[in-house]
Order: structure tokens, then sequence, then C-alpha cells
């Protein structure tokens, strides 16, 4: 199978599972090679991240995660486009601290820009409308 076949179908498979299987993908291969490719990409993702830090601990990536979350909840929950943004924000924002004042602080700046976000517009910025 075709690797533009394979994305082809996906995104058929994404719009309408129904109308998939009626015209002849293999929904269940779909999800199969999309999880599987999801799970290669962050298999590979870890490894280069592992690689380029100095020690190799089971948490590793554990500090990254309240940035994430941040990020998250800064853009609007289910929203992909909004995460993006959030997490550009959070990074320049803990960037930028961290040139001001000491890197320890970097964080609390990156939750307390979140904080204040999240008071304007507690649904986040992209939140759909109607949707808290």
């Amino acid at each position: 199978m075709p690797a533009a076949q394979v994305w082809h179908d996906r995104r058929r498979h994404t719009v309408r599972v129904a109308g998939a299987e009626i015209s002849g993908i293999n929904t269940i291969r779909v999800t199969d090679i999309t999880r599987l490719l999801a799970g290669f990409l962050a298999g590979i993702s870890g490894v280069v991240f592992a690689i380029n830090v100095a020690t190799f601990t089971p948490v590793l990536g554990s500090q990254f995660l309240f940035l994430i979350f941040a990020a998250v909840i800064l853009g609007g929950i289910g929203k992909p486009y909004g995460a993006i943004l959030g997490a550009l924000i959070i990074g320049i924002s803990t960037e930028v601290a961290g040139i001001y004042i000491d890197t320890a602080y970097a964080y609390a700046i990156a939750f307390l820009l979140m904080i204040v976000i999240l008071y304007v517009r507690p649904q986040g910025l992209f939140a759909t409308q109607g949707k808290a």
C-alpha cells in the first residue's frame, strides 16, 4: 500500500467512517497503520530527546509536562491550532523571562501568563462559541 494511498484513506476515514467502509477502505487497517506511525514517531522523538540530554532517567520528560499542560489550557482544550499557539506563547515567554530573571523562575512566568489569560478569557484562545 503506497504512502499516498494510506494518507488519502486516512483522510476519508477521518471525515466519515461509514462512508470510508462503503467505498471499500479497510478502516481497521488504516487505523492500525495510523497508530503504528504515531507510535513510531513518538518513539523516535523520545530517543532523539534522550540522546540530547546529559542524563537518562525514567522521569526525563516530566519537567515539560506542566508546560505542555499550560500550553493546551492556554490555547483551548480540543483545539490543535490553539495548542500550537499556546505552546508558542509559553515557549517564547519562558525564554524571554530567562533573559531578565533567573531561569528557575521561567516556569512560574509561564503559569502566571496562563492564569492571566484564563482570567481574561476562561475558554482559552481558540475555544468554540458556547463551550467553556
